[in-house]
């Protein structure tokens, strides 16, 4: 599994929305993570972590309030 810990800020590789880790299942390799749609609701999915990617990945190509919103993979 990627070095996530709970907490952390990821997005998918593709694009998307920054999303919190609110639980990680080493089981089956996946990440629970927490975000906010563009009506402010809260919305959350499990993905696999191998299709994310920490924040500090993110701050080097930029990040936009304008990008998709996160669709999951699982």
């Amino acid at each position: 599994m990627e070095d996530f810990k709970i907490g952390d800020i990821v997005r998918l590789k593709s694009s998307g929305t920054p999303m919190t880790i609110e639980d990680l299942d080493v089981s089956d390799n996946t990440a629970l993570c927490v975000w906010h749609d563009k009506k402010k609701i809260l919305q959350s999915a499990r993905f696999d972590v191998r299709t994310l990617v920490s924040i500090d990945e993110i701050s080097k190509f930029g990040y936009s309030d304008d990008d998709d919103i996160p669709i999951p993979l699982i």
